[in-house]
């Protein structure tokens, strides 16, 4: 049983975390909402967190080790070389470490109680290799959009050798925790017998929480912030945006992330997309929260997604949200919080826009906040995870 307190030393009784995808110096937001699920699971459960990444422009493998509490995390660096075989050897030089290092902490610690992996490719291959040896049972939370036939990442295209490993690691698993209930789906295609509890993700809600505004504007902002890759859809949703302008000229949109030049261009071409779209590019994290605060509504146009964190941290802090049905995020809006589109459908993203913001008192921004805060803090969902390790250990 795993105590809800700091009571348990680290090498008892300890979660080996292993993620396909985490924060690292290579890449500092890569996978950040697994670290929040680590982070909340921490207050309950010692992990040990083990990510092995390549990084450019190195000569030999080192590592940085931090200490929190109940957790531990060991970041990884190997070098990668850029050369004809620079693929094969980045390959090899990932597995040949991360042996090296759990070998390093199960000396220190002894072995775990299971292993949590946080997206099960390629983590998934040293999980699965844990059970056959010493039958450590292994866990997958997913969030792979590669789980979805329309994304470019989609696992049917690969070969029939990756596959069979795909469905080699998932068969295997002992339970899956997924987003949404639309991944639980795509994930029993893969293993129609795996055991999947749906958990969302998790938001800090002590940096995300609602503040009532003091100003007094006429306008109606709505904020959008990602990667602005082609799974956002960024183009169709500045043609959505443009039309309801043309319709309300008080609208504005506020775009936080690293602006693609094909976006940067699209906006340049319009005269009303000049005056009404504001991009600020890529903040630190805790700054969206503030972002986020000056506006009105949250808004995504996404081609295919899972559970976006973005949109729970906007709940959260009280905006109504328009999103199209990609993945799980029809599921956690309805009328109250917010307005679901059809997606790649630009005529209903305008019609949304324009509903929202014709009836924004309709939307109360205290009562979306505190249903979202109960739902996807730290505590909830921390507590639904180690319901889920509990029967399992």
């Amino acid at each position: 049983m795993f105590s809800n307190k700091y009571t348990q030393p680290l090498h008892n009784g300890y979660v080996l975390v292993l993620p396909s995808w985490y924060p690292s110096e290579v890449s500092p937001f890569n996978g950040d909402f697994n670290q929040r699920f680590v982070e909340a699971l921490s207050l309950k459960v010692p992990q040990i967190v083990l990510y092995v990444v390549g990084k450019p422009n190195i000569q030999k493998t080192y590592f940085t080790l931090t200490v929190d509490g109940n957790l531990k995390t060991y970041l990884v660096y190997y070098p990668l070389k850029k050369n004809i075989f620079g693929k094969i050897y980045a390959k090899i030089n990932y597995f040949i470490t991360q042996a090296r290092f759990l070998k390093l902490i199960f000396t220190q610690n002894g072995l775990p109680k299971l292993s949590q992996v946080y997206v099960f490719w390629m983590a998934g291959i040293a999980a699965f290799a844990l059970k056959k040896i010493y039958g450590i049972p292994y866990i997958i939370t997913e969030h792979w959009t590669g789980f979805y036939k329309n994304s470019p990442s989609d696992m049917y295209k690969n070969n029939f050798l990756v596959q069979h490993i795909f469905k080699i690691i998932l068969k295997n698993a002992n339970h899956f925790i997924a987003v949404a209930d639309k991944l639980k789906n795509r994930i029993q295609v893969w293993n129609p017998k795996a055991m999947v509890t749906i958990i969302p993700n998790v938001v800090d809600t002590s940096i995300f929480y609602f503040q009532k505004k003091t100003d007094k504007k006429h306008s109606f902002k709505l904020v959008h912030a990602s990667t602005m890759k082609i799974q956002k859809n960024i183009i169709g949703l500045l043609d959505g945006f443009e039309n309801a302008v043309k319709e309300n000229n008080n609208l504005e949109l506020v775009l936080v992330g690293h602006v693609p030049q094909n976006v940067e261009d699209k906006i340049n071409a319009s005269v009303l997309l000049q005056q009404k779209v504001t991009c600020l590019g890529e903040v630190l994290y805790t700054a969206v929260k503030d972002i986020m605060l000056t506006g009105d509504a949250y808004i995504m146009f996404s081609r295919y997604e899972n559970l976006p964190c973005v949109i729970l941290e906007a709940l959260c802090c009280g905006l109504p949200v328009i999103t199209t049905d990609a993945g799980g995020c029809a599921e956690v809006i309805n009328p109250s919080n917010g307005i679901v589109v059809q997606n790649e459908n630009e005529t209903e993203l305008t019609q949304a826009i324009l509903k929202m913001a014709n009836n924004r008192a309709y939307y109360d921004s205290k009562s979306i906040a505190q249903a979202a805060s109960k739902l996807y803090n730290y505590e909830t969902v921390s507590a639904q995870i180690v319901h889920v390790y509990e029967n399992i250990t």
